[in-house]
């Protein structure tokens, strides 16, 4: 199933305090991190958060999969597609037209498939459904509604990543499939 914009969920913002009085989730360093990874763990495996409506089709697909697949798969569509997502995030805020987006895709597509560059895929796998421009719009407005929008990546599938965490046997296979889940979107971002 082609999924490259995971909907969002605003339900859990919680970010606790470290012992200076900054929120763990503003790392400098890999010390900070790894406890802020450490009390996301135990965060989502003692709390219950619910995933959104629109977040069900994630879950089923991550229901087929082995938590740590799955948390892979998410983090994958995160960083993958964060670049993409954040051109069509400024085109919902500039209130572009979809017809608009997809002139402007077929373009760029066009000029892929010349030079040296190895293009295989048809524009119809690679153009912005308007389903998926859709949800990016809804999502933009859920964000403008909280006051400080939160930029961690987890804070929009806590729910989804919950129902990863409830399904692992062991406190250590919890923490392995939230730091992969970290770990795979700072790969698969900066590529």
């Amino acid at each position: 199933m082609k999924m490259r914009y995971l909907p969002r969920c605003y339900n859990d913002l919680y970010v606790p305090e470290d012992e200076n009085g900054k929120k763990m989730n503003y790392t400098q360093n890999h010390d900070e991190y790894i406890r802020y990874i450490d009390w996301l763990t135990e965060y989502l495996y003692q709390t219950p958060i619910a995933f959104s409506e629109r977040q069900k089709k994630i879950v089923k697909i991550c229901n087929k999969e082995k938590p740590l697949h799955a948390a892979i798969w998410i983090s994958d569509c995160c960083g993958d597609y964060l670049w993409e997502r954040e051109y069509l995030e400024n085109y919902a805020r500039e209130k572009v037209k979809y017809d608009e987006i997809v002139k402007e895709e077929y373009e760029l597509w066009k000029e892929s498939l010349t030079g040296d560059n190895d293009i295989d895929e048809s524009f119809d796998e690679v153009v912005t459904t308007q389903e998926e421009y859709e949800s990016i719009k809804f999502d933009l407005k859920l964000e403008e509604n909280i006051p400080a929008c939160p930029n961690d990546l987890d804070i929009p599938y806590r729910g989804v990543l919950r129902t990863l965490v409830l399904r692992c046997r062991t406190k250590k296979e919890r923490r392995d499939v939230i730091k992969t889940f970290y770990d795979n979107f700072n790969e698969t971002a900066s590529k």
